[in-house]
């Protein structure tokens, strides 16, 4: 007799694609993120933004809930530290693509001498 094949699963529907082209850079004291948008036949909601320390690859949200936008202004980035940026897509069921490629940037000190 010829062999029962197994049952089939269902397939786990897939996350959608991370953004491309991630870019981030400094304006004054705020670092900019910059993406692409990501194109995916699944319905998306949009991205969370995420950054964190440069070895950790956990992080922390900069964003509490999906943004639209394809730009994140960190305002709360720290002079003489060095950070690294990534972004996710979200699609309408939650999940969360894989990560963006991850920019670095190093915040320089400030070199302003205060004015008495």
């Amino acid at each position: 007799p010829a062999p029962v094949p197994a049952p089939s699963t269902p397939a786990e529907p897939a996350a959608p694609p991370p953004p491309e082209r991630v870019q981030a850079s400094i304006e004054g004291t705020t670092v900019v993120i910059k993406w692409n948008p990501s194109f995916s036949k699944l319905p998306i909601v949009g991205y969370m933004v995420y950054r964190a320390f440069p070895g950790d690859e956990t992080g922390a949200p900069l964003t509490s809930s999906p943004t639209s936008d394809t730009v994140y202004k960190d305002r709360s980035a720290k002079e003489g530290l060095s950070y690294i940026y990534w972004v996710c897509t979200q699609g309408a069921d939650g999940k969360l693509s894989g990560p963006s490629t991850k920019p670095k940037v190093d915040i320089p000190k400030s070199t302003g001498v205060p004015f008495f």
